[in-house]
Formats: C-alpha cells, structure tokens, sequence
C-alpha cells in the first residue's frame, strides 16, 4: 500500500492593507518658489504624508493645488501649515465628488525638511 505524502507550502503572512489618511487631518507642506519671468515654478522639498496633504499630490497634484487655492508672494521658501480638507461626495449623477480644502499659515521659511 502506497503512503500518501504531504507537502507543506510555507506562505508568507498576508500584508497590511494600506489605509490612507483621512482629508480632516491637518498636514504641511514645504515649498521653494522661483520666478521665472511673471511664471512661477513650485518645488516640494517635504509635506506630511501620513495627514489629508497625502490626497493632495494623489488628486490634483501639488502644482495645480498650490495655483488654485494660494496666492504666494514671490519668490522663496514657504512653509503652509494646518492644511485639511473635508471630502463630499458626489451623487454620481448630477454632482461630483469635490474636497474644500483649509489652510492655516503661510510663511516665509529657511527650513530644509520638515522636522
């Protein structure tokens, strides 16, 4: 009589399902701004992306959020503090999905990375 043989397959333990962080939690970004003759350039040097800033660069994009809902006052280093959003959905039909997005400080800064 044959034995039956058993082979066990070691699995790796399934991995944590990434959960992003809500809109209403409160982030920073930190930006340098250079003039380019009347057109401004923006470059991210850091933001909290464990808070709502995350959905920020995930939806419109840094760039296009900082045109649309800043008004910077030239060139330099500018940190944007206590940045959140409240998410509304949509009805899928007549309305779309929309985020307001609030904004504490701007200011000027000499900060290389968020600390």
């Amino acid at each position: 009589m044959a034995m039956t043989e058993f082979i066990f397959i070691e699995q790796d333990a399934p991995e944590e399902e990434y959960t992003p962080p809500p809109y209403g939690k409160p982030g920073r970004i930190l930006v340098e701004v250079y003039d380019l003759g009347g057109e401004f350039e923006y470059e991210i040097l850091d933001y909290d992306g464990d808070s709502g800033v995350f959905w920020i660069q995930e939806g419109e994009g840094f760039d296009w959020w900082i045109k649309g809902h800043l008004d910077l006052p030239g060139e330099g280093r500018y940190l944007i503090s206590d940045i959140s959003g409240d998410y509304i959905r949509g009805d899928g039909w007549t309305t779309d999905d929309d985020v307001d997005w609030y904004i504490g400080l701007v200011t000027r800064t000499e900060l290389d990375t968020l600390v």
